[in-house]
């Protein structure tokens, strides 16, 4: 039995549907005395034992069902392919991609597959699955984001990060590239193979080992960074790690508060359990963004009471443009949340303010001043004695915004 240090790992040169370069550069291993352990492929490595130097012919068969690890089978070739090979002095190794690896320590081994036609059906077959793999991919990189976010992409960045979301877009797409590459390639693989009537089992692996590795090292370490981020943003959220009470908050704020609909009153925070917390966050996009969530009571001068909710998000965004579509954005989502209860009704001041209402008239409204975007709910409740009116407390957030 092969002891640890008679075994080496190293980084494949090549991808798996390029069947001729990983032949050969599996070949010349075996003649400087490594050889491909069984089951020795995984995740672009290969696992090598070393031996004696020889001369060992290796062929890659196109599988006629998908390797997964979770297809029938394990995702190995049929006993009887494995037997018929055996017939024919080839040794069954390993699997990568959508291809079986076979080996032969004979130099005279008759090839496994002589009919191109044979091979090329073979082929298809990977070329097939390669195919619903760029369907696949296409879907998961681009319609889905799209469809989960509600077209809502800038919006989203801004409140998850434009490099998390921007890194994440990235690996989706390359990961769409390298399944389209695989399902051109495999086509000119076929092509060859019906034209030439064979392929180069001793082609030049080198040639562009340099550049595969490389991406391969890059885009797993991007992944890390991905995940690491992944990791990070969903521990902050789960534990509030961004979040304070607005008790112990005292930074200044761009913008009115409950305490500004009344200043000549008495204060009271309610604590119901939720609420009475703000969040500060920065993006590349918006530099400076808020989210407060407010609940209190104002006993005014007179002894009446002005209870509610006050909820806010602001946005400082890098430019006005920004501001414009992120104003765009939270438009299209207000329709969509109040399109069955009223729409929505403008006003003139700052650069724009649209009003929405819900069933219940409880109006919320979105302001835009230069490259500064917020969006307000007041809900006033009905312990309060007097009722604020819209104009009254729309004029006051438009004017601390624009202060």
């Amino acid at each position: 039995m092969a002891t640890k240090t008679q075994r080496t790992l190293r980084l494949l040169p090549c991808p798996a549907y390029d069947v001729e370069g990983l032949e050969s550069y599996l070949a010349e291993q075996a003649q400087s005395g490594l050889h491909l352990c069984p089951d020795g492929i995984w995740a672009g490595f290969a696992l090598f034992v070393r031996g004696g130097q020889r001369s060992v012919s290796y062929r890659l068969e196109a599988a006629p069902k998908s390797t997964s690890l979770w297809a029938e089978g394990g995702g190995r070739p049929d006993e009887e392919a494995v037997a018929l090979a055996e017939k024919y002095g080839w040794t069954y190794v390993a699997k990568r991609g959508g291809f079986f690896i076979f080996r032969s320590d004979a130099a005279d081994t008759r090839e496994l597959n002589t009919d191109p036609a044979v091979q090329a059906i073979a082929l298809d077959a990977v070329r097939r699955r390669e195919r619903a793999a760029v369907v696949s991919s296409l879907f998961w990189a681009l319609v889905y984001p799209a469809v989960a976010i509600r077209g809502n992409f800038l919006l989203t960045m801004i409140q998850a990060g434009s490099g998390f979301i921007l890194l994440g877009l990235g690996l989706l797409l390359w990961l769409l590239a390298s399944s389209v590459a695989r399902a051109v390639l495999l086509g000119r693989l076929r092509r060859k193979l019906l034209e030439q009537g064979a392929l180069d089992h001793r082609k030049d692996w080198r040639q562009r080992a340099a550049r595969y590795r490389v991406g391969r090292v890059l885009r797993a370490a991007l992944v890390i960074v991905w995940l690491a981020l992944l990791l990070h943003n969903a521990n902050a959220r789960l534990l509030d790690e961004d979040t304070l009470p607005i008790a112990s908050f005292s930074e200044p704020l761009p913008f009115a508060t409950l305490a500004d609909f009344a200043p000549d009153g008495h204060y009271r925070a309610t604590n119901i359990g939720v609420g009475n917390t703000v969040r500060v966050w920065a993006d590349y996009l918006a530099p400076h963004s808020v989210r407060w969530q407010e609940i209190a009571s104002i006993r005014l001068p007179g002894g009446d009471i002005l209870a509610g909710s006050l909820y806010i998000d602001y946005h400082e965004t890098a430019g006005p443009w920004l501001a414009r579509e992120l104003m765009r954005e939270y438009q299209r989502q207000d329709r969509r949340w109040f399109a069955k209860n009223g729409g929505e009704q403008v006003l003139s001041a700052a650069d724009e303010v649209v009003v929405y209402r819900d069933q219940l008239n409880m109006p919320t409204i979105l302001v835009r001043y230069q490259s500064k975007v917020m969006r307000v709910l007041f809900y006033q409740y009905q312990t309060s004695t007097i009722s604020l009116p819209l104009e009254s407390w729309t004029a006051i957030m438009v004017d601390s915004l624009m202060s």
